[in-house]
């Protein structure tokens, strides 16, 4: 586990690898609650959720441009890119996602440790 720190410096033990935090982060990502995003969670809503094309419609997946409140408040267009929905394991934390503002995908360049 590593911590994600936020803009308004609440820190949160989350599942991704500090290098792929980094990169996320440069590029504009941000920690969000589900209890700040009514719905989130469930498929039925066509706020978040729409048919899968690729499947013959037999499942919902997340939109691609949805708009989120980010853990300090702030309004964020983007799409999901991780979730917890319920908890993981080494972490306290419980129904999260991470979202990236623009378009899928998003190229990230890891840099190595030194």
């Amino acid at each position: 586990m590593n911590n994600w720190v936020t803009r308004n410096n609440k820190v949160h033990k989350v599942n991704i690898y500090k290098t792929l935090i980094n990169c996320m982060q440069e590029k504009g990502a941000r920690f969000c609650k589900f209890k700040d995003n009514v719905g989130i969670n469930n498929e039925e809503n066509s706020d978040f959720y729409e048919d899968d094309k690729t499947q013959d419609n037999k499942h919902r997946v997340f939109k691609e441009n949805i708009t989120v409140v980010c853990e300090d408040g702030e309004n964020i267009t983007g799409y999901i890119t991780h979730i917890v929905n319920g908890g993981c394991y080494g972490t306290d934390e419980s129904n999260w996602f991470i979202i990236q503002p623009g378009n899928y995908p998003t190229n990230y360049t890891i840099k190595p440790h030194h």
